[in-house]
């Protein structure tokens, strides 16, 4: 989606070299210390080193209804506001196409 910032525009630019000296951090927004692992692991397992730091924090958010792409968005972009930076967030949306979209 072109309106919502790119945390990884910075290692596109210049190879991640830079990026990697800089040194940003990306909050991965859980509760659930096992998930923010398992979250640390795979991001570190990839073939190329992953340029950011990845910390987690647990946030409040609220259990918003409606389009799956909604949610996503809304839920980053509180997160985002409330630990003042670049987050990853997580949500499982149940649709039902079969039953006229319900």
């Amino acid at each position: 989606d072109p309106t919502m910032p790119d945390p990884f525009s910075a290692s596109r630019i210049g190879g991640g070299r830079k990026a990697r000296a800089d040194s940003q951090t990306i909050t991965f927004v859980t509760g659930n210390k096992k998930k923010a692992e398992e979250v640390k692991r795979i991001l570190a397992s990839g073939s190329t080193d992953f340029p950011y730091q990845i910390t987690n924090h647990k946030v409040d958010l609220p259990e918003l209804q409606g389009d799956p792409i909604f949610i996503a968005k809304e839920k980053a972009a509180l997160a985002a506001k409330e630990v003042n930076g670049a987050v990853i967030t997580e949500d499982t949306s149940l649709c039902f196409t079969a039953l006229n979209d319900l």
